[in-house]
């Protein structure tokens, strides 16, 4: 799929920029490439061969090397999208032509917006086809990612642990298994580890995420914030999240600013147990989680797995929670492939 990407998004570059500046896209990794326009323009770019519909998770992960404008390939750009992206300073370019170029060193500038979304393709008869990033394959992924010992599992064994049925997770599987993220022969193991965990996250927060209804408060006591979140019995099926949690699992490195909290326990007994004042601008978020053993990993931990600390400190936007968030991979994530 990301070939057709970029053999669509280079031919819709060539027709608006026409026979003047010349179009290259040299290969590098499977979803990164070098982009050259003219002799001057160099472009890191990055490879999405899905729609998403939020900037944020795609935001995440736009690192670049420095000095080097950055550039993402996508199937399609919404007009809203386009916006957010050049808010961000994020250039883009999609298969209908929609695009923003800004290179500065190279007196390059070029916006070409308001294209419609191509017509899609007739439909693939196979049932397995994108389901492993679907909501039922993102909550099945999300196991399989924490648990490296699942996937060598039985399907009826995978079936129960992550509560969701066999045939729905053999569909899951073929699906990993025809993108090239699932070897499916005896050991099983997933492939391409750093890159499925990427697609984990942008499925997690343009697919799972904003699903969930979030409530908003405020310490009851300001200087909870400063020290003494800590020591709070959080009560059961109540974990941290975003950056608390990554304050706990790096031993302070981090100094929260934003409390983030996963629990399914009542509204009153919530702001009982933990002091908590509703308030729509307030700095704690409260959010119903999407699986409901979200500690499997460390039954006594207060924290959510580390995956999903990570997710949550990449999309929170902050620059700081990105640093954050490559220490916490390199600590808890990468070795566990």
């Amino acid at each position: 799929m990301d070939a057709s990407v970029v053999r669509e998004v280079k031919a819709a570059l060539k027709r608006a920029l026409g026979k003047r500046l010349p179009v290259q896209v040299i290969e590098g990794t499977p979803h990164q490439h070098i982009l050259t326009i003219g002799q001057q323009a160099v472009f890191t770019v990055e490879i999405r061969d899905v729609f998403l519909k939020k900037v944020t998770p795609l935001l995440a992960f736009a690192l670049h090397p420095p000095g080097r404008p950055f550039i993402v390939f996508l199937p399609y750009v919404t007009e809203e999208a386009g916006r957010e992206m050049r808010r961000q300073g994020l250039c883009y370019a999609d298969t209908a032509g929609n695009t923003f170029l800004h290179h500065p060193a190279a007196d390059l500038f070029v916006l070409v917006q308001g294209q419609p979304k191509p017509k899609k393709d007739k439909p693939t008869a196979d049932p397995a086809h994108g389901r492993a990033f679907r909501k039922s394959g993102l909550r099945v992924l999300f196991h399989l990612l924490t648990e490296p010992e699942l996937v060598r599992q039985p399907y009826r064994a995978i079936a129960p642990r992550t509560a969701t049925p066999v045939a729905t997770v053999g569909l899951i599987m073929r699906d990993l298994t025809q993108q090239g993220y699932l070897l499916d022969e005896e050991p099983r193991q997933l492939l391409r580890f750093d890159d499925l965990v990427r697609r984990w996250v942008e499925g997690y927060g343009d697919t799972l995420r904003p699903g969930l209804p979030a409530q908003r408060y405020r310490w009851t006591a300001p200087d909870t914030a400063v020290g003494g979140w800590q020591n709070l019995l959080l009560g059961a099926n109540t974990y941290w999240g975003g950056e608390p949690a990554a304050a706990l699992l790096l031993n302070g490195y981090l100094l929260p600013e934003y409390f983030t909290l996963y629990s399914t326990a009542t509204r009153p007994g919530l702001m009982r147990q933990l002091r908590l004042v509703p308030d729509p601008t307030g700095n704690i978020e409260v959010l119903p989680p999407f699986d409901d053993r979200l500690n499997f990993t460390q039954p006594t931990s207060n924290c959510v797995p580390p995956l999903l600390v990570y997710a949550d400190l990449l999309l929170s936007g902050d620059a700081r929670n990105r640093e954050v968030a490559q220490q916490l991979y390199a600590r808890y994530i990468r070795h566990s492939a």
